[in-house]
């Protein structure tokens, strides 16, 4: 039986999965312009000004990127969130609250994966909500706990590259040795920076990967539980 009350998100998932193969593919470029960038640092002394325009035409575009998944990574958060609620799923976070969580300190870091796992149980169509409560017996999803550990390996990354930098920095040169010694520490943190940059742009990829398949999979169970065909 159709349930009035639903909100289809097929239309927004297609975007935000259209998006966030943007994602990946803007990351894979990042990934290879780093690893261009290091391997010339290591046996050319350094990259041209041209791989430096590359990478910051390729950066401003996975900005644009980012912030449109985030925008409508939020909007679909909220209506799948909602759509539980008019299954008939209680003691789950309020829609608005699982857009609030996100901006949280402390709290984002696992009030999100949570009312991620909420939203994949209370869609499963295989489930029964007479009471409920009963999406509360169903396993965690490992798709969601790989997305949520993968996303957030690269924020740790960055956190220690920016503490290392922190500590490395705030040294006075008086002389020209002293300045050489400066540029060189400089391409040393550059490489480093590179090789961080690597990482985590692997890491991101992983993580955009099964965020897709979180996406479309809830986005594909809510059809179905709704009673609508697809």
């Amino acid at each position: 039986m159709h349930i009035p009350s639903f909100h289809s998100i097929g239309r927004i998932s297609e975007w935000l999965v259209t998006l966030s193969v943007g994602t990946i593919i803007t990351s894979i470029i990042n990934l290879v312009l780093a690893s261009y960038e290091n391997l010339q640092d290591l046996y050319v002394g350094g990259p041209d000004d041209v791989l430096y325009e590359i990478d910051s035409v390729v950066g401003s575009i996975s900005s644009i990127i980012g912030f449109l998944v985030i925008i409508i990574a939020l909007y679909w958060f909220y209506w799948a969130n909602k759509n539980i609620h008019s299954f008939g799923a209680k003691e789950i976070s309020s829609p608005i609250m699982t857009v609030i969580w996100w901006f949280v300190p402390i709290l984002q870091l696992w009030k999100p994966y949570k009312i991620a796992q909420q939203i994949w149980k209370g869609s499963n169509p295989e489930t029964g909500l007479a009471t409920g409560t009963e999406w509360k017996k169903l396993p965690s999803s490992n798709i969601i706990r790989l997305w949520w550990i993968l996303g957030m390996l690269p924020l740790i990354i960055l956190s220690i590259f920016v503490i290392f930098a922190i500590l490395n920095l705030g040294t006075n040169y008086t002389d020209l040795e002293q300045a050489g010694q400066k540029l060189a520490e400089s391409k040393e943190m550059l490489f480093y920076s590179n090789l961080g940059s690597i990482l985590s742009s692997g890491l991101v990829i992983a993580s955009t990967i099964f965020f897709i398949r979180m996406v479309k999979q809830i986005s594909l169970w809510q059809e179905i539980k709704s009673g609508r065909s697809i």
